[in-house]
């Protein structure tokens, strides 16, 4: 009888938790989960690290990974890629990069990401 008991008020929880739908997350963020595709890293060597050496890098390739690291850029830099994303799928990441240092604590760069599908 007490194995009875105890099912039907398993059942009569589940029934009474059922009856109510749960909503996950804000009405008001909706939609911030988009535009994943801006932290594909475009640069090889710093993808190659998986983000691990964030706080390392130096030059042009850390603009898009820690801004503050383009302080260390030296004369100018210039960065072309090309990656092919997820091999068979046809997605082509393109990037171009420019920084050089404009006086003897200012930095100006400029990065292009184009990808094709």
């Amino acid at each position: 009888m007490k194995k009875f008991y105890k099912i039907s008020a398993l059942i009569l929880i589940t029934a009474f938790c059922s009856m109510f739908s749960a909503n996950a997350g804000n009405e008001d963020r909706s939609g911030q989960a988009g535009a994943s595709e801006l932290l594909i890293n475009p640069w090889a060597r710093s993808a190659g690290w998986g983000q691990a050496n964030n706080a390392n890098v130096r030059g042009l390739e850390s603009i898009f990974m820690n801004i503050a690291g383009t302080a260390f850029t030296s004369k100018t830099e210039i960065i072309f890629a090309r990656t092919n994303w997820l091999q068979g799928s046809g997605v082509n990441v393109n990037a171009f990069g420019l920084s050089t240092r404009v006086s003897e604590t200012a930095v100006l760069s400029l990065a292009v990401t184009s990808m094709s599908f």
